[in-house]
């Protein structure tokens, strides 16, 4: 099997940068994006296996971007991770997106790695 292809969306640098050396230690292949926007042109550049978003992000949030994904069919079954500092039961605007997963703020290597092996 290859390698999967991760797209991180996190406006936080210091979190993006993190994650992407957290699992290129993994030998995944991962790209980064600062907002929703860049993440839906790096994701219509590009398939991805995987999509790791914050949800609130300025320009546009991670819902808005992975609705826009998901009106592709490249994108219509792809994993989505969702980092977020909310509890599952404060995230209501997922009616329709697909498979979601969540990722609680702060989180560890361990945990991050937990989520990416569930989501594939």
């Amino acid at each position: 099997m290859h390698n999967p292809k991760i797209l991180i969306v996190e406006d936080e640098i210091n979190i993006r940068m993190n994650m992407r050396e957290m699992l290129l230690l993994e030998d995944y292949h991962v790209e980064v994006a600062a907002d929703g926007d860049e993440g839906v042109n790096a994701a219509m550049q590009t398939s991805f296996d995987l999509i790791i978003s914050d949800i609130v992000m300025n320009k546009m949030n991670g819902f808005d971007m992975c609705k826009i994904l998901r009106s592709h069919a490249a994108y219509a079954e792809t994993p989505v991770i969702f980092i977020t500092a909310k509890s599952e039961n404060e995230l209501s605007n997922v009616d329709g997106l697909g498979k979601i997963l969540y990722l609680s703020k702060p989180f560890t290597y361990d945990s991050l790695l937990a989520k990416v092996s569930e989501a594939l």
